[in-house]
């Protein structure tokens, strides 16, 4: 039987969250409710939307991974299914059971085999990566008192200013399960490609990207030049801590691969870092067409981007950069052949979305080129329950600390939670000489 989902009550403080958990059904037994919203097919037998959902997710699975390691992928045992309950949807989104070198991961598979072999193949790319802090742990406080996580910029301005920051530099929730979770599920992914194929790692850390934030609210009077160079250089200390983790993560998850993986870390927008610096050091809040037409200058394939999709504000800036990095990590020739296959949270599916649209432009202008894409998106296991009784597994957004409480009132400390889930990527490296 597959590990369990674990379910935690979201906290009411100063109480800690309640943590539970969902036993899924071994293989043939009837599909079943798990929760809100979330059903589990161990089979696919029944009729209807989950059952076709399911399947196609398995198909999907199948063909990708038995490209990717040259022979039949062993068969899915059944798939998780959300079921989108708002009024007048009917969506149906499936993860697909993938359990490989002890872990359990329900997997979203996107696109497919580039060529008619993965021995064509020179080189397969792994783009992976985590996100600073949490929406619990980076927070604004605005003039009238409210406390708002920086995150919630994404959704547009606050209508008041900004007067202070409050960020907790401890790890994250999010930034420990995604650098444990991602690498046990990317590391057997390169176990089973076959030997004669170049395996490289591209971690996006954000740097840059996670410092734009804040810029669109000094553009609008919300923040001043000195309260964003505190944030930039919060995200520029804590930037190689955390591509550390992900680079320790990685390593003694493949540690024992056959041969080398070749390690990157993405730094797409490192001019535009520098430059923003420099212009709040100066009590001056840069515009974004001043940051793009910067970015434009590096090469040709930023040039293309912003002529294709013009960013109108930082954060489509920042955006268009996580888009940059899967595209040039996928660039391939008849020369170079290559494939880059994203393994990350389901959240970034949009990133790869957008990436093959803006391919189908790009191959115009590289008609020698091409830039195969595809990802397996592994779901967490452990989800919350709001207060309204809603779902939610994107732990970046809904982070409920480090501590817990299990059924008998015992204290359960998350982060070991997640090392057991996944022990390939929490074994201790051993460093050579």
């Amino acid at each position: 039987m597959s590990a369990p989902i674990y379910l935690l009550q979201q906290p009411s403080p100063p109480f800690p969250p309640q943590l539970s958990s969902i036993s899924l059904a071994p293989a043939g037994e009837p599909a079943h409710q798990l929760t809100d919203g979330w059903w589990h097919l161990p089979a696919l037998v029944e009729p209807g939307p989950l059952r076709r959902a399911a399947a196609r997710a398995v198909r999907r699975q199948q063909d990708l991974l038995g490209y990717l390691w040259d022979t039949d992928a062993p068969p899915a045992a059944g798939a998780l299914c959300e079921r989108d309950t708002r009024s007048g949807h009917d969506g149906v989104t499936a993860y697909s059971a993938l359990p490989l070198d002890g872990a359990d991961h329900h997997v979203f598979t996107a696109g497919g085999p580039p060529t008619p072999s993965v021995r064509d193949l020179q080189e397969v790319t792994i783009v992976s990566g985590v996100c600073h802090y949490s929406a619990r742990a980076a927070r604004l406080i605005t003039e009238s008192g409210r406390s708002v996580p920086i995150a919630h910029l994404r959704q547009g301005l606050l209508g008041e200013r900004v007067v202070a920051l409050r960020l907790d530099e401890s790890l994250a929730l999010p930034e420990e399960e995604t650098s444990l979770r991602l690498p046990s599920l990317g590391a057997s992914l390169m176990r089973r490609i076959p030997p004669g194929i170049d395996l490289t790692l591209l971690l996006d850390v954000p740097h840059t990207a996670t410092a734009l934030f804040l810029l669109q609210a000094a553009q609008h009077g919300e923040a001043c030049p000195q309260l964003v160079l505190d944030w930039c250089e919060a995200i520029t200390d804590r930037h190689p801590r955390l591509a550390l983790l992900q680079t320790e993560r990685w390593g003694a998850a493949t540690a024992d691969l056959r041969g080398p993986v070749h390690v990157r870390l993405a730094a797409e927008l490192e001019p535009v870092g520098g430059y923003l610096r420099h212009a709040l050091s100066r009590n001056r809040v840069p515009g974004t067409p001043e940051l793009v037409d910067l970015i434009a200058s590096q090469d040709r394939l930023w040039r293309l981007l912003v002529e294709f999709a013009p960013p109108q504000t930082p954060m489509d800036l920042a955006d268009l950069s996580y888009v940059a990095a899967l595209l040039r990590a996928a660039v391939s020739t008849p020369d170079a052949p290559r494939l880059a296959l994203a393994v990350d949270n389901i959240q970034e599916f949009k990133i790869q979305r957008r990436a093959h649209s803006l391919a189908r432009r790009l191959q115009h202008e590289f008609p020698n080129a091409r830039f195969p894409l595809a990802g397996l998106y592994p779901l967490g296991r452990l989800w919350i329950r709001d207060h309204e009784g809603s779902i939610r597994h994107n732990l970046h957004t809904s982070d409920p600390g480090r501590w817990a409480v299990d059924d008998q009132g015992h204290q359960v400390d998350l982060f070991e939670l997640m090392a057991e889930l996944y022990p390939a990527a929490s074994r201790t490296m051993v460093i050579g000489p």
